[in-house]
């Protein structure tokens, strides 16, 4: 069984945490916040659904024209999926606080709301083991999976932990004058790119190609040299038994297949091949 580059996984975990790299507090559903304040409206709580997840906040106001505002924001989602007959297990977690002004320009609803997203845990993360037998593109060299120590694979993507954001909106989460206010903004936040990260374990041979092994041309051996060379990989279970079985093994198989061909005999014959 065939399985695909290891990029169709990356996309699908790049699109589950891309909204937390370039959205911040994009509602998903209008905003309710309910809002407790003293006598003179000074303080107000929320909470919010957005794009870096479910969030809390509690604003204070600074004057008619600010209120300082923190909060923080966590979800997290497990999914397992299959692709070509492999089983990914793949999470994704948003976590981060924030701190914003809220600037009123005009004294009215519409407000303008520089701030700071830090803590940031925001990432997506997958792991698999490849099934033996099934093949995996690696470098553009294609392998094939050990039935004894599948290759396992794991991967992340995670933004910066600390970023500059901008949002703007309408609504005011201290109500100047009433207790309950229904919010609404949309921003950005600027973190840079995305790091990915991939790596595997276990044990594969090249599989299917007419290519010598890149790792084998790396040594210095010609292209002949490599395509007729034999891979053989030893742990910690391995005995000594084992590996003089295998020598032995090897030595008698490979004398019978000289003897079969005719190429053997001219090479002894002095034959430049």
């Amino acid at each position: 069984m065939r399985f695909r580059s290891m990029s169709l996984v990356f996309v699908f975990l790049l699109c589950l945490i891309a909204p937390n790299v370039v959205l911040a507090q994009t509602p998903t559903a209008s905003q309710a916040p309910m809002s407790s304040s003293t006598s003179d409206g000074r303080v107000g709580v929320a909470v919010s659904a957005s794009s870096l997840g479910i969030t809390g906040d509690v604003a204070v106001k600074v004057n008619d024209h600010a209120n300082l505002r923190a909060g923080l924001s966590h979800f997290s989602l497990s999914r397992d999926f299959d692709v070509d007959g492999t089983i990914y297990a793949a999470n994704v977690k948003l976590h981060s606080i924030h701190v914003f002004l809220d600037w009123f320009p005009t004294g009215g609803g519409f407000h303008i709301s520089p701030g700071l997203v830090f803590g940031n845990d925001n990432k997506a993360s997958f792991n698999a083991s490849i099934q033996g037998g099934t093949t995996i593109d690696i470098g553009d060299v294609e392998y094939a999976s050990s039935s004894t120590d599948p290759i396992k694979a794991n991967g992340s993507v995670s933004v910066k932990s600390t970023g500059m954001a901008l949002t703007m909106g309408w609504g005011n989460l201290v109500p100047r004058t009433r207790r309950f206010s229904v919010p609404f903004e949309f921003g950005v936040v600027f973190q840079g790119a995305p790091t990915g990260v991939l790596g595997y374990t276990g044990s594969a041979c090249n599989s299917k190609a007419m290519r010598p092994s890149h790792v084998l041309k790396s040594l210095g051996l010609t292209d002949d040299e490599a395509r007729g060379a034999v891979l053989l990989t030893v742990g910690a279970t391995t005995t000594e038994e084992e590996i003089d079985f295998t020598i032995k093994l090897l030595h008698d198989k490979l004398g019978k297949l000289r003897e079969l061909s005719p190429l053997w005999e001219m090479y002894k014959d002095g034959v430049d091949l």
